[in-house]
């Protein structure tokens, strides 16, 4: 069996199957037997341009699509909105159950209209690759571009909720063309470029027009989930940082460290306190018996680091 998406306007048939559009242009999924019929077909959109630009499906009979909507659409049940007034546009993901009826629907607040790529593991997370500008919040993730239109990768759980999001780029303009899962769980990416660019720390000299493939190792990815600096006497917790694992692997930390701006300043994890699980979270403190008496509950600490947090340079 497969699955389709696109876009179509006013009105279009899969056989028996019609669908009456909401709008100037609206999206379209619809799934074929092996014989070549039309089990269904569902749309989605609103009253402006709205595209299906990629689908997959997941090992349980799940459908993933992505697009773009403008100003608002409705997924199902589901409703969207941009937020930003008229002609603005959002990326969109959305699930379908193996009958068609939307399970969730994302806006993602990244305006790119074209080459949305999908890719897909054993574990139905969804990964999904397109081009962004800007500073954009996405999920647990701030990510910002280095030029006018940097790459950027989102992995998305089968139940809708982002769990990461990475960006790479240059001072221009880039475009990822294609994005795959190894047998290791790292992500492939494809793509062109049109300077140099930096992928984290990994600066790629290029003249424009040339290929690029990309390896994210995305197995123990850490996330900062909260900070607590310069506390009100009144509430005199001391400094800490909480960190999180948001991969789908255990992460070993020994070795890992957090300093601030001055390189004398710095604490390295090395107790036995050192593996991460998926989800698992752990705090670096400055002063246990003011955290603990503030945080009775919570065990998985580390520290204590003997310097203060200033908002200047801190590095994990």
């Amino acid at each position: 069996r497969s699955v389709f998406t696109g876009t179509f306007n006013g009105q279009v048939s899969f056989s028996s199957i019609t669908l009456d559009g909401y709008g100037s242009s609206d999206i379209f999924i619809c799934k074929v037997n092996t014989s070549g019929n039309f089990i269904w077909a569902v749309k989605a959109g609103g009253t402006g341009d709205d595209e299906g630009l990629s689908v997959i499906c997941g090992n349980d009979g799940s459908v993933f699509i992505d697009g773009y909507y403008e100003e608002s659409a409705t997924f199902g049940t589901f409703h969207l909105n941009t937020g930003q007034g008229y002609y603005s546009f959002a990326t969109v993901a959305a699930k379908l159950d193996e009958n068609g009826i939307f399970l969730w629907a994302l806006s993602i607040d990244v305006s790119c209209r074209n080459n949305n790529l999908l890719a897909i593991d054993s574990e139905n997370n969804i990964f999904l690759t397109s081009a962004f500008w800007g500073s954009v919040e996405i999920g647990p993730s701030v990510i910002r571009s280095n030029g006018y239109g940097d790459i950027y990768v989102i992995k998305i759980d089968k139940d809708g909720q982002v769990l990461w999001a990475k960006g790479a780029g240059s001072d221009w303009v880039e475009d990822c063309l294609g994005i795959s899962l190894l047998p290791s769980g790292d992500i492939a990416l494809t793509g062109i470029l049109s300077n140099g660019a930096l992928f984290d720390s990994i600066t790629v000299s290029a003249s424009p027009g040339r290929i690029f493939i990309a390896l994210l190792h995305q197995h123990g990815v850490i996330a900062i989930d909260e900070i607590n600096y310069n506390s009100l006497d009144s509430l005199d917790i001391g400094d800490w940082v909480e960190i999180r694992n948001i991969g789908s692997k255990t992460l070993d930390l020994h070795g890992w460290s957090l300093k601030d701006g001055n390189d004398d300043n710095e604490y390295i994890l090395s107790d036995t306190l050192t593996l991460l699980d998926p989800g698992q979270f752990l705090v670096f403190y400055q002063d246990k018996q003011k955290f603990m008496h503030f945080h009775p509950d919570i065990q998985n600490v580390s520290g204590p680091f003997t310097f203060e947090l200033a908002s200047n340079g801190e590095k994990t």
